[in-house]
């Protein structure tokens, strides 16, 4: 335990990160690589100071002065053109989007997503340890009674709509759902001693791209 003194416990929805324009420092500190620090003073083995990295050691300090010492936090030192951009008619920067390190077509091409899709993993794995090893009733095909198949899909569904559906972290569907269970009632459960289920979770969209069509509202003769 004394390894972890003077740290904060982490949170299961995620962490603390900061992109941001900066210079790379001899063999410490390297663009495009993730870095994670506890405190400002984690910098001095990364060789960055407020003097070849302001705005970097800038940002972090801020940070430091609001959470306390000890909370984790990964930087992301990316070159200057690839902060962030501008659009015409507004003031300031603005970050494009929250791509990952993957294909644009897959499915976790996107922060948003994959945090949505972790999240509904640890829920279901915790949910569903409490039911392993229970005595399931079964027909006499070695199938699941519906009754049993109706509970599992139900209780999977409820955790998962009480911590992100209700959280608003899920789009709920016109019956206030975010997700739906399912469980094969044709599976043999005493042959191979497992259950298997589909559980999917319904995300929100973004408007990534706007296209307008737009023209003249006239009527010719």
């Amino acid at each position: 335990m004394n390894g972890l003194l003077g740290t904060v416990g982490e949170s299961p929805d995620g962490l603390f990160a900061l992109v941001c324009s900066a210079t790379a420092v001899n063999d410490t500190f390297a663009l495009e690589r993730a870095y994670t620090i506890q405190s400002v003073d984690s910098l001095t083995a990364l060789g960055i100071t407020a003097a070849n990295n302001a705005r970097l050691y800038k940002h972090i300090s801020d940070f430091y002065t609001e959470a306390e010492n000890g909370t984790k936090l990964v930087i992301f030192g990316v070159d200057k053109a690839k902060t962030a951009r501008k659009y015409v008619g507004r003031s300031g920067y603005f970050f494009a989007d929250d791509r990952l390190a993957c294909i644009e077509t897959d499915d976790y091409a996107h922060l948003s997503n994959r945090r949505v899709i972790d999240k509904a993993y640890r829920i279901a794995y915790n949910t569903l340890l409490d039911m392993m090893l229970d005595e399931l009733e079964i027909n006499s095909d070695g199938t699941m009674q519906t009754g049993v198949i109706t509970s599992w899909q139900q209780t999977v569904e409820n955790a998962v709509n009480r911590s992100m559906t209700a959280a608003g972290e899920l789009s709920a569907s016109d019956n206030g759902e975010g997700c739906s269970c399912y469980i094969d009632p044709k599976q043999n459960v005493v042959a191979t001693s497992k259950v298997e289920m589909t559980l999917k979770v319904r995300p929100f969209g973004y408007a990534r791209y706007v296209d307008v069509n737009l023209g003249f509202q006239v009527t010719t003769v």
